[in-house]
């Protein structure tokens, strides 16, 4: 059985995302900027979409609560409005999975550091493990591992630069009160 993947760019307050859906919702979204080709790593054509409307059609073959989710998914990123519940598809080690799962559960406007995640799922010798998770973490922004600063209060590292590192988070701030846990 193949599983058939969309696979959009849509524009976003920090830039361009590639976004990977299927019948489960989404599967990848990455930051990019302009000068990335439109093309995944198996040399796929991306569609550009400007609006959720523009991406409606394409999804008319999914369920009715995950054409629902990926569309609220898709409103979120381009405005980069946090939604909670969405349908992600996530694969990875079962180590990688607490960690992005324990991420999805950090509030919008709140950071932790990387050794506070470490504690959070139960592996608090787990740092550095814990941070290359965050590094593989395939749904930028949905599973929000921008929200993992060292605790030394400095944003550490960001698979997507520093600068979107630093735009998420102050955006964040700017749209709620920003809490700093260690």
């Amino acid at each position: 059985m193949t599983i058939d993947i969309i696979r959009l760019q849509i524009p976003t307050p920090v830039g361009s995302a590639q976004v990977e859906l299927n019948e489960g919702g989404f599967t990848a979204v990455r930051f990019v900027d302009l000068t990335t080709p439109k093309t995944s790593g198996n040399r796929h054509k991306i569609c550009d979409v400007k609006s959720v409307l523009e991406a409606e059609p394409m999804l008319r073959d999914y369920a009715k609560k995950t054409r629902v989710g990926i569309l609220q998914g898709l409103e979120s990123l381009l405005e980069l409005q946090w939604a909670d519940r969405l349908p992600l598809v996530t694969t990875g080690t079962p180590f990688q999975i607490s960690v992005w799962d324990a991420l999805a559960r950090i509030p919008s406007g709140c950071t932790h550091s990387y050794r506070w995640l470490a504690h959070a799922i139960g592996k608090p010798h787990a740092t550095r493990a814990v941070a290359n998770a965050c590094g593989v973490n395939p749904l930028a922004y949905f599973i929000p591992c921008h929200r993992i600063i060292r605790s030394d209060g400095q944003l550490g590292g960001y698979r997507w630069g520093i600068e979107t590192k630093r735009f998420l988070i102050e955006r964040e701030s700017s749209q709620g009160n920003l809490a700093l846990i260690l």
